[in-house]
């Protein structure tokens, strides 16, 4: 087996029998100085006193030899393992305050960032160790590491220059060295100009490249703000790069100060955002958490949580954006702050992985806040969740959410006083953390596009869900009304477009799509093919399909959204619409045709058995079926040409004419070839760059 060659993994061990391996990948810390040596990346330590258990100690050895393995896929993580026996060191044990044996600890540059003590829970130390690395990476890597999760998140603030590479491709590994050393050597100070490097495997998370355009590799992107910028012009050489990143600060100017520029309310100096700042600046209107007493305060009102460090750049900068939201909150919606360091403990059993994190949480609902961290975002966020302010609903936006796909609940107010029945809605709805989706309106238009028995006189709460409008009947208590938004805040179909595709794909094995007709502007009226496909949803659901293993979504989408979708679906043709198509995601095949080489019908028996057959492999796309009717269907008094009679006409005029052309076929794709590879080598590929097509 190939060792890794990452230099981190390659620990030498100098340990007892019991906790050696042929890996070496676990180093007994007790013929080392431990302060020194966990003081230096991220480590994970079992603790003991006295002889260790054979058994945990092997299992520590495997997990460590599987993260060091070049399978095993923790290649990136540079976490080193460690053991320790305080029965010969006691004090260094009470530095640590572990007081049960075994313990696993989590240190993070000789900081305590975790525990698991007791029995090896392999699952728990993962998930831990996970959690350091993210912060590690995020928060001390010259070069980040990206990944599908994390992507979008990541370069929603601030300047990002990202590499895409794939690992087995020669001219990535040509450039890796290079851009090491411009990451290592410029990243302190990119990152004080709101500059970061990072990189991104193509080989794992191949469908994310394809949605940012990746078309070779290496290719190197900039983005501000969420917002794909240009790919790198230059050669893929130190000294270009280090010009190039030289010239981003005056481009992209990045200050704490920026988004408030046009607000006098809070006045910010650019000191402030230093990052030797002690601790980030807390107003009266942002409370420190009491992490004793948050189990009562969270059932009596929500609360808006920002984890921090702080040491953490980004929390610094955050800073006064978070400041002037609770001034603007003051009075509706009360903030509070964490510090994580401080609070470990508390912080990983709310799921922090990365600073800073804002949360929502009220009684036993959490909802974690992931867009833009600009003010007018958090403020909209902060109060429609939280139902302290209640959107209209008007004739336009109605239209607008109906073809969306988006889950609607409305109240239907008409002539009716405000009542009790209101209120509890109200509550239903803080409760389930649908605030984003929830409106009001006395509209009596839309009370009549909504409702065959239009009575504006009594009030009503309305779901929209698959374009089917769905009145509640039930009682007028919190717990009949709450019960009633669960089960209709989330639809049977996703809406696919360009947009979302890449999301649906990636979380499933196979999607089944119906395909509208495009919308008549004005119309809106559910299109009674959503009948049998959520017929097909809810009855695939119990199925014992539905935990085979394979995941698979469903989704509806519309004639001209679906041929934009991808190369593939823009050649589709339908003879009828509306239709249903089987797409398996891993071979990116549509199949519009069952086994009998028929339309998949659109009823449930057909969804449902067209899926089964997808899950064996026996779909087939459409093209071998034409070409099948194609090849079959000559006249029957056609003669087959002999050998004779073929030779002959190979050797006529009309077949030397044919051969010629297919040599100017021939020749003018070569020229197509060069002339690409010519454009590509202008952009800065590089002398050697080898083009990829997209897929």
């Amino acid at each position: 087996m190939q060792k890794p060659n990452n230099w981190w993994h390659q620990i030498v061990v100098k340990s007892n029998p019991s906790e050696r391996s042929a890996q070496g990948t676990v180093q007994n810390l007790n013929e080392s100085p431990i302060v020194d040596s966990v003081s230096k990346g991220a480590w994970i330590i079992k603790f003991d006193k006295g002889q260790p258990d054979p058994d945990i100690s092997k299992q520590f050895q495997d997990l460590a030899a599987e993260w060091a393995s070049k399978d095993g896929g923790h290649l990136h993580k540079e976490i080193q393992f460690g053991t320790f026996d305080c029965a010969l060191d006691l004090n260094i044990c009470e530095k640590y305050n572990v007081k049960k044996f075994p313990s696993f600890l989590n240190i993070l540059f000789g900081d305590v960032q975790s525990e698991v003590t007791g029995n090896f829970v392999k699952a728990e130390i993962e998930s831990k160790a996970d959690k350091m690395f993210e912060k590690k990476n995020f928060e001390y890597n010259p070069n980040v590491i990206l990944d599908s999760k994390n992507f979008k998140q990541a370069i929603a603030n601030e300047t990002w220059f990202v590499k895409f590479y794939s690992p087995k491709c020669g001219f990535s590994k040509r450039l890796a060295p290079k851009w090491k050393k411009m990451a290592e050597d410029l990243h302190l100070d990119a990152k004080s100009k709101g500059i970061h490097f990072a990189e991104f495997d193509c080989l794992k998370d191949g469908d994310l490249c394809n949605e940012e355009l990746v078309d070779g590799y290496p290719t190197l992107f900039l983005y501000n703000k969420r917002k794909q910028i240009e790919e790198y012009p230059g050669v893929n050489e130190y000294s270009d790069l280090v010009e190039y990143v030289g010239k981003l600060e005056k481009r992209f100017p990045q200050s704490v100060s920026e988004n408030n520029s046009n607000d006098t309310s809070v006045v910010v100096e650019p000191k402030k955002t230093e990052v030797s700042t002690d601790k980030v600046p807390v107003t009266g209107e942002v409370k420190s958490l009491d992490i004793d007493s948050y189990e009562e305060m969270v059932k009596k009102e929500p609360m808006f949580i920002k984890f921090y460090s702080p040491t953490c750049i980004h929390c610094i900068e955050f800073a006064p954006n978070w400041i002037k939201l609770a001034q603007l909150l003051k009075g509706k919606v009360e903030l509070y702050e964490v510090d994580c360091p401080q609070n470990t403990d508390f912080c990983n059993k709310q799921g922090i992985n990365g600073y800073p994190t804002l949360k929502l949480v009220y009684k036993d609902k959490s909802l974690f806040y992931e867009e833009s961290r600009d003010v007018e975002l958090l403020y909209d966020f902060a109060l429609d969740t939280t139902v302290q302010r209640i959107k209209q609903l008007n004739m336009t936006l109605y239209s607008e959410k109906f073809f969306s796909g988006e889950p609607l609940f409305v109240y239907l107010k008409g002539n009716a006083k405000e009542s009790q029945f209101f209120e509890n809605v109200k509550a239903s709805v803080l409760n389930t953390f649908t605030g984003a989706m929830f409106y009001k309106t006395q509209d009596t238009q839309i009370e009549k596009s909504l409702l065959e028995n239009f009575d504006p006189e009594s009030p009503k709460l309305v779901a929209l869900l698959d374009q089917e409008v769905i009145t509640y009947k039930g009682g007028e208590d919190i717990n009949s009304i709450t019960e009633f938004i669960n089960q209709h805040k989330t639809p049977y179909l996703e809406h696919m477009t360009a947009l979302t595709q890449s999301k649906i794909r990636f979380k499933n094995n196979f999607v089944a799509i119906l395909v509208l007709k495009d919308p008549v502007e004005g119309k809106l009226a559910r299109d009674p093919a959503f009948g049998p496909m959520v017929e097909a949803i809810s009855e695939f659901k119990k199925s014992p399909s539905a935990s085979n293993g394979l995941s698979t979504g469903f989704a509806y989408t519309y004639q001209t959204e679906f041929s934009k979708l991808d190369s593939a679906s823009s050649k589709l043709e339908f003879k009828t619409l509306p239709a249903v198509l089987i797409r398996s995601v891993t071979s990116n095949n549509y199949f519009q045709h069952g086994t009998d080489g028929k339309l998949i019908p659109l009823d449930k028996s057909g969804i449902l058995s067209s899926l089964q057959d997808a899950f064996l492999g026996k779909l087939s796309d459409k093209p071998e079926v034409k070409k099948v009717e194609f090849e079959t269907s000559k006249p029957q008094d056609e003669q087959v040409p002999s050998e004779q009679s073929v030779e002959i006409k190979g050797t006529s005029f009309l077949g030397k004419l044919v051969k010629v052309a297919m040599y100017i076929v021939a020749a003018v794709a070569l020229l197509y070839v060069v002339a690409f590879v010519f454009r590509r080598l202008k952009r800065g590929r590089g002398r050697y760059y080898l083009p990829l097509f997209r897929g």
